[in-house]
């Protein structure tokens, strides 16, 4: 994550100003960086990170065709918590005079 996104690298003066949209596109880096980036793309090793780790390749491919050809419901999906979180965008922003805009369908 420290090479693919600015705000988190090592010494930099970039910084994520609002923390939900901080943490949407953290959860997109770990979705892209597990489920479609090559593990090694130099070596000719063009398995995802998460075949590597014990995933078979049927159950990648269905995770990701899955992700980019249905909507997902909040109401009809369980989700992880800290998911949940980030999907209602409850985290605070601190110093920010007021809260996130939710739009309705993101409770759909």
């Amino acid at each position: 994550m420290r090479k693919d996104l600015a705000e988190h690298v090592w010494e930099t003066v970039c910084f994520g100003r609002n923390v939900n949209r901080v943490m949407d596109r953290v959860a997109i880096c770990a979705a892209h960086h597990n489920l479609r980036k090559s593990y090694r793309e130099a070596k000719g090793d063009l398995r995802s990170h998460a075949e590597v780790a014990g995933l078979s390749a049927a159950a990648v491919r269905r995770l990701q065709y899955g992700m980019f050809t249905r909507r997902t419901f909040a109401t009809r999906i369980d989700i992880q918590p800290i998911y949940r979180k980030i999907r209602r965008r409850e985290h605070v922003t601190p110093l920010k005079g007021k809260a996130d805009n939710l739009p309705f369908h993101a409770e759909a």
